[in-house]
């Protein structure tokens, strides 16, 4: 016997354990597990996600500002998917990369999923007065997509804070990829994969397929804002808040806010940047466009103690005003890019550049460029 599943959401009457392959699953275990749809620990055995049902599940286990995540204060579930998700099926609405149109799905499928009108709700919060380190209803787990697709994410809202994954924290993204029959529009803090990334995190070879845009921004393909803590001290171990690595954008990126003052910034990869982030090996293959300034391949706004090394941007990023760059829109305070290249058209208003529109300091600590190309 490998597997037993409860599909009914009930824990069974009397002793609440378990016996397999002589390991012992006892009753807090079996909650968790029913929760999720399925058998595991989410520690040692991964929570297994093979259906939308399953992937769905995932919002059982979000953590509140009760628990207080930075303080360790909670279990960090693992997850890995092992089959293609397709949430089409499921959703009231969809999009037909085909055709390039919306559609009323007339054969949706049980369990109906997401929002009537609008489409997918992201695993996270959706308050945006809760966009800060630490508020409730994170996702703070480990999920490791294994490069299978999750396609089908359909989100059309004009609202804030719209993405596959809601805010994270303390959490780790591992071969994730959202397919090309997927589209995601909002007004502020936009992505595909995790609307804000808050604290300490990983995104590690992750892909983009799925066109995104936004009527404000900050908007980007993988992450529309990241945030270490609010504070420009350097992590504990001198390191990063955030990590990501290896990550790839092909789908188009949409900022349509026509404003020349607008600092919240779009990019293939992330709109806005703060506080000790490290993007390493990133590229960018779709377009971007915006009505805004800040406008990047990679990044659109960057600031306070960022790392970015060997990105590169195949892009043609267009910016309607100021701030445009092949790498990042601006860069500022102390941060480092090394070895990154633009093969790309870029146009925009003042302060244009192939790879940083704009480099300048809040302070005398400067920024460096070391062997970058255009």
């Amino acid at each position: 016997l490998s597997r037993i599943e409860f599909w009914n959401g009930e824990a069974p009457a009397g002793d609440a354990s378990i016996e397999i392959y002589g390991r012992k699953l006892e009753e807090q275990t079996l909650t968790a597990s029913l929760k999720f749809g399925g058998i595991g620990d989410g520690q040692s055995v991964p929570y297994e996600v093979c259906s939308p049902a399953r992937f769905d599940a995932l919002r059982n286990f979000l953590m509140t500002s009760e628990e207080n995540v930075r303080a360790g204060n909670y279990t960090r579930s693992k997850y890995v998917q092992v089959c293609d998700i397709d949430l089409a099926p499921h959703l009231s609405r969809y999009y037909d990369r085909a055709s390039g149109t919306f559609k009323t799905n007339t054969s949706r499928k049980e369990p109906y999923l997401g929002h009537e009108t609008s489409g997918w709700l992201p695993l996270g919060t959706t308050t945006a007065s809760s966009i800060a380190p630490g508020s409730n209803y994170r996702f703070c787990g480990e999920y490791d997509g294994r490069g299978f697709t999750i396609d089908g994410v359909y989100i059309d809202s004009g609202s804030d804070n719209k993405a596959l994954f809601g805010s994270v924290e303390e959490s780790v993204f591992r071969n994730v990829v959202i397919g090309s029959n997927s589209y995601v529009t909002g007004n502020g803090n936009v992505a595909a994969l995790a609307f804000a990334a808050l604290g300490t995190n990983e995104f590690v070879e992750c892909v983009n397929h799925a066109d995104v845009e936004c009527n404000r921004g900050p908007v980007g393909g993988i992450v529309g804002v990241v945030m270490g803590l609010p504070s420009e001290t350097a992590p504990d171990n001198g390191s990063f808040y955030t990590r990501v690595e290896k990550c790839v954008n092909y789908g188009a990126i949409t900022n349509l806010y026509p404003s020349a003052t607008s600092t919240l910034g779009t990019g293939g990869i992330a709109g806005y940047l703060s506080y000790y982030t490290r993007l390493v090996g990133c590229e960018n293959r779709g377009t971007i466009s915006s009505q805004a300034s800040h406008t990047g391949g990679i990044a659109g706004n960057v600031i306070n103690n960022n790392f970015v090394h060997r990105c590169m941007n195949y892009g043609k990023v267009t910016g309607a005003y100021d701030r445009c760059g092949g790498i990042l829109g601006s860069l500022q305070k102390s941060s480092q890019v090394i070895e990154c290249g633009n093969y790309a058209d870029i146009s925009g208003g003042a302060c244009t550049g192939g790879i940083v529109g704009q480099c300048y300091a809040a302070s005398a600590t400067q920024s460096a460029f070391i062997a970058c190309y255009n």
